[in-house]
């Protein structure tokens, strides 16, 4: 699959623009109405949960001293565990083995002690922003190098995190690719995270 953003890009601009990431969430342009057809939630979607296969054991620990980056194909569920790398925390749903409808859903263990965390989507549709999820479930855009401030997802939560984001089908989503970012990081600091990725392809 062609990668239209680096894994790292996310991890890059934490690094790159710490500044970014603070007390007031970034209010961008509106989504066009591309992306508000697949990707804005509606209330009801946002407020649905899905339980993570359950292989966790021990809570996940904080970023310490570490920038992780792991990606992964896609899995139709999402998948929590005790190991940071084998958590596959960003599920696609059926589309994930030829159905034909796409379910995000996302699901983390609990952690030794909170964290931020951010969730965030590309598109080669329109490769030169991300659309980030703000706290009240709505996609905002983001554009890397901008001076733009983003609120994590979820604040200083300890989690679990088990959550639909929204499910819709494929013949609805214009062909391209996509990518699905979940990064988490010590409450209010960019210096330590893990970023996790997963993509896929409509034809």
């Amino acid at each position: 699959m062609k990668k239209f953003f680096s894994i790292s890009v996310f991890a890059c601009m934490l690094l790159a623009f710490p500044g970014m990431f603070g007390a007031e969430a970034f209010r961008g342009e509106s989504l066009n109405k591309l992306d508000e057809a697949y990707f804005a939630l509606s209330a009801e979607g946002g407020s649905n949960y899905f339980e993570a296969t359950p292989t966790c054991t021990s809570p996940l620990p904080v970023p310490s001293g570490q920038q992780l980056t792991m990606t992964f194909n896609s899995v139709q569920n999402a998948i929590t565990s005790f190991d940071v790398a084998r958590s596959r925390p960003i599920g696609v749903g059926s589309f994930a083995t030829g159905g034909d409808t796409v379910t995000i859903r996302v699901g983390l263990s609990t952690f030794q002690n909170p964290v931020d965390v951010y969730f965030a989507i590309g598109t080669s549709l329109q490769p030169d922003h991300l659309l980030t999820l703000q706290p009240d479930n709505s996609f905002e855009d983001f554009f890397p190098g901008s001076l733009a401030t983003v609120l994590p997802w979820k604040g200083s939560t300890k989690g679990p995190v088990s959550q639909l984001l929204t499910s819709l089908p494929v013949s609805s989503i214009p062909p391209g690719d996509y990518t699905f970012y979940l990064l988490v990081t010590p409450p209010g600091r960019t210096d330590n995270f893990f970023l996790w990725a997963t993509e896929i392809s409509v034809p």
